[in-house]
C-alpha cells in the first residue's frame, strides 16, 4: 500500500549527511512553513530564501516566518545563495 508518510521518511532518509536544507516556493504560510517546521522538528538546519517565497495572506505567512525564526530557521536572500553553498561546498555552515 501506498504511503506518502513512508515515502517522506524514506527521502529524507537519503539525505541524513546534508547540513542544510534550502526552502523555497509558495505557498509560503502552508507549503514553505509545513516543509520547513518537519524539518527543523526532525533537527535538521532550515535556510529558507525570502526572496524566493510568497504568501496568499501576508500577516498569516508573517507570523509563520517569524514562528520559524523563532524555532531556528535562517533567511537569507537569492543574492546570498551562491555564497553560502561556497562555504558549505568547503565544510562551513552558515
Amino acid at each position: 500500500m501506498f504511503s506518502p508518510i513512508l515515502t517522506l521518511a524514506a527521502l529524507l532518509s537519503r539525505f541524513t549527511n546534508y547540513p542544510v536544507f534550502f526552502i523555497y516556493g509558495v505557498v509560503t504560510e502552508v507549503c514553505v512553513a509545513a516543509a520547513a517546521r518537519g524539518l527543523l522538528a526532525k533537527g535538521h538546519q532550515v535556510v529558507i530564501v525570502r526572496d524566493a517565497v510568497h504568501h496568499i495572506h501576508e500577516l498569516t505567512a508573517q507570523k509563520s516566518l517569524q514562528d520559524l525564526y523563532a524555532k531556528g530557521a535562517k533567511f537569507i536572500s537569492t543574492s546570498q545563495v551562491p555564497n553560502v553553498l561556497t562555504a558549505l561546498t568547503f565544510g562551513h555552515v552558515p
